[in-house]
């Protein structure tokens, strides 16, 4: 007989679950699941559900033991026997040749899932008796598991290695869309089985002990509705056409049933219909078909933004793991233990899974609820576009507005942080488009605030998003317009992004200085005079591919106030002659002035060389190459101004290096990275000094981003985080930064400082590494004052 100490006992309110959470348990010890089975079937002890899971007399626990040991009896018969096993069927259908004869395999297994039905339509009578039908057949009930179970499997096989029994992946889905999975899928949506029959399932019926839980079949038909459509990012037509149908039939409605229908305890699953409904929002977006099918009602709206919302997710996460996990979550756990967006090959068919730790598990869950806050950004953004027309609906939405602009407002120390600011800005860049929505959005939050300071982001993808949400809002008259264009930070911010090879900065920071130059010609000559315009012509370009000109600034200047512009042209420096050889002489004569300490002579230099260095070279007398030297001068500068203490000089110098190396690593094929790095980090060391932390805490994020294991960038991140948090507390932060791990978790304090980690062995490696002298530094503070 099993301890009392050893199993979670539960009222019938309760569902059968795998108990990572006892209390008895170790924080990493693996899980046991011969002992987690026993210890987390459902007792029906016939007293109600107004008892909590420990409220028992002693009769009652007596007889719990002895149905606990008659289940074991049970178990241990069970487990000698097979399990069903559709892996072989699976197999045969890979390697079955020609293609007819796989399909015709495939609809005969899928038939067993559907019950022999060929027509799957249904009203509301012929839905009530299939339930019915299927609440009483137990058979009927474990086949769906099974074989949605082995699909499932096979397709993240397939989707890992590319291929599964010498299929091709893509040919693997094309089959299973050939097969009709989109009608079996959408008959297994549909389906709600009664609390009372899942319960006879769970507990009465000794047959299904062995297997998952009959809604397990929800989490696998929308996995498998997942690959599928991932697929179609890769450019599979048969995945295309399936997106199409998958509309059209109302199928996609009956994803977002489930979406509006989640419960706590199908945590997982509700994350998995999120993950759906994005991905099948971005490809209808992506291929100019828009569907306004995409929101169902407002009941959706209200439940993504509850999801959004602050740490709802994560507290989702948490509340459902402290309930327990059942065996196909927990598989699900181990294949995706970074959340949806990477899965783990180790995990696939329980490979590896008892080696999960407590603590191991519940971190993965916590990724899956970031997963769940990232994908829901996503489906709104699909639901803010323009086409669609829904921005003034998502966006009168309670908490919607502040929880965009609270992520735009955390710290990027991470790459998911990361992609959660970039989706909250896809979010706002389409809501722009409106002006009703734009005021709303300005009216509940400090928007502006925060784009300010991502004008400064070194970030390529995310400075283009905020560039195009500053340009949107420009458009739109009024109060809002006035604070951009008179704003120093978006004019200098988009005069220096000009520089950066990415194309899209450049597009929209063209188009929001197109807005300036008919708004306030003498302020836009101001940051772009006239000879800069022309040396930009000349060296760098004239028109992006998406047709807006420099041209045509010089254009609108001179329609709008031509005097101005002349006299601006005639007041500008002459240009200078330009000459390589004698900028990298000079450079050298600064090297040499810096090794010596003489900071203030190597600043000369470096000043003469820039004057003297071609902003861009020319090969073979027509390709315009990216010239690394002006980068070297500017960050050579600044480490200079460094070292004399001129921080806004150095900060300067570095904004035009970051400027002109972004997008380089991406598209060209010389470019030294560590250039970008040595910008980036100086800037953030020129900003702490500044006591700047939150711009400080953007750069050297992305510093680690880019090199997590050099030391002297997490050094500077323990530093600059100490200082963030002393001054805004934990919340935006509230995560070990040594491990980049632990959110949601308990964290512990160091005794002298604001720096915070999840064990002990975070807290003593970040000791021996920098944390040593970065506490003493500051402990050494004039009065710090710690929350």
């Amino acid at each position: 007989m099993l301890s009392s100490t050893s199993m979670v006992l539960r009222t019938s309110d309760s569902r059968s679950r795998y108990p990572v959470h006892s209390k008895d348990a170790e924080i990493d010890e693996p899980i046991d699941w011969p002992i987690a089975e026993r210890r987390g079937h459902f007792i029906s002890l016939g007293r109600g559900n107004d008892r909590s899971p420990l409220q028992f007399d002693t009769m009652s626990a007596k007889f719990a033991y002895k149905r606990l040991n008659e289940m074991d009896e049970v178990i241990d018969k069970r487990r000698s026997r097979p399990a069903s096993d559709y892996s072989n069927v699976v197999k045969e259908f890979c390697e079955k040749e020609p293609m007819k004869e796989s399909i015709r395999l495939l609809k005969a297994m899928l038939s067993r899932v559907t019950g022999g039905k060929e027509d799957l339509r249904s009203d509301k009578d012929t839905y009530e008796a299939t339930v019915l039908t299927l609440g009483r057949d137990t058979q009927w009930k474990r086949n769906q598991v099974e074989i949605m179970r082995g699909l499932q499997k096979a397709m993240a096989i397939s989707r890992l290695e590319g291929k599964i029994y010498g299929l091709q992946w893509c040919n693997f889905i094309n089959r299973c869309i050939h097969g009709d999975i989109l009608e079996v899928a959408s008959f297994l949506l549909q389906l709600r089985l009664n609390e009372s029959i899942l319960e006879q399932d769970y507990f009465l019926n000794e047959k299904t002990l062995d297997f998952d839980p009959w809604d397990s079949v929800h989490f696998y038909a929308l996995d498998v509705v997942a690959n599928i459509v991932i697929s179609a990012f890769w450019e599979n037509q048969g995945a295309k056409r399936f997106l199409k149908k998958m509309i059209t039939t109302g199928t996609f409605e009956k994803v977002l049933n489930l979406v509006e229908d989640s419960r706590s305890d199908r945590f997982l699953t509700t994350c998995m219909a999120v993950y759906v409904a994005a991905n099948v929002c971005a490809q209808v977006n992506k291929a100019g078909s828009v569907n306004k099918g995409i929101v169902k009602s407002a009941n959706i709206i209200t439940k993504i933004a509850h999801f959004i919302y602050k740490e709802n997710a994560i507290k989702m996460a948490k509340e459902w793991f402290k309930n327990g996990v059942e065996k196909f979550e927990f598989d699900a756990l181990a294949e995706r233990p970074d959340g949806l967006s990477v899965m783990n090959s180790d995990g696939i068919f329980d490979k590896g899974c008892e080696e999960m730790s407590r603590r191991k598990t519940l971190e993965s869950a916590i990724n899956w609820a970031v997963s769940l806050q990232y994908h829901a950004i996503e489906y709104l953004a699909a639901c803010c576009n323009p086409d669609v027309g829904y921005q003034d609906f998502v966006m009168r939405e309670k908490g919607i507005c502040k929880s965009l602009c609270r992520w735009m407002g955390t710290p990027i120390y991470n790459a998911d942080i990361c992609l959660m600011v970039q989706s909250s800005l896809r979010v706002l860049g389409q809501v722009g488009d409106s002006m009703s929505a734009t005021w709303t959005v300005l009216a509940e939050t400090n928007l502006i605030k925060h784009l300010e300071l991502g004008m400064h982001y070194p970030n390529a993808r995310a400075l283009s998003l905020y560039l195009e949400v500053v340009t949107k809002l420009s458009q739109h008259r009024g109060s809002p317009r006035d604070h951009l264009i008179n704003s120093d930070v978006f004019c200098q911010a988009a005069v220096r992004s000009l520089y950066s090879v990415e194309e899209t900065v450049n597009v929209f920071a063209l188009a929001f200085l197109q807005i300036l130059a008919e708004s306030d010609v003498g302020r836009f000559l101001i940051h772009f005079p006239p000879r800069e315009i022309e040396l930009f012509k000349e060296f760098f370009f004239d028109k992006t591919d998406s047709g807006l000109c420099i041209s045509d600034l010089v254009t609108t200047c001179k329609r709008f106030n031509k005097k101005k512009y002349d006299e601006c042209y005639r007041n500008s420096p002459p240009r200078v002659h330009y000459n390589i050889e004698e900028s990298s002489a000079l450079k050298e004569e600064g090297n040499s002035f810096f090794k010596q300490n003489l900071f203030k002579e190597a600043v000369q230099k470096y000043t003469l060389a820039i004057e003297k260095c071609p902003p861009t070279v020319k090969t073979d007398g027509k390709k315009i190459s990216w010239n690394s030297l002006m980068v070297t001068l500017y960050c050579n500068r600044a480490q200079c101004y460094l070292k004399d203490r001129q921080y806004q000089n150095a900060v300067h110098d570095c904004d035009i290096a970051v400027a002109r190396c972004l997008g380089a690593a991406e598209r060209l094929i010389d470019f030294d990275n560590e250039l970008f790095k040595k910008a980036v980090y100086r800037r953030s060391v020129a900003l702490f000094n500044l006591q700047d932390y939150e711009r400080a805490a953007l750069d050297v994020g992305e510093c680690v981003i880019l090199e997590q294991e050099r030391k002297e960038f997490r050094a500077h991140m323990d530093k600059v985080v100490m200082m963030c948090r002393q001054r805004h507390g934990f919340e935006h932060i509230r995560k070990c930064i040594e491990c980049d791990g632990a959110k949601g978790l308990p964290l512990k304090k160091c005794p002298n400082c604001p720096a915070l980690y999840c064990s002990r062995v975070c807290q003593l490696d970040a000791w021996r590494n920098h944390h040593k002298a970065n506490c003493t530094w500051f402990m050494n503070q004039k009065n710090p004052e710690i929350d």
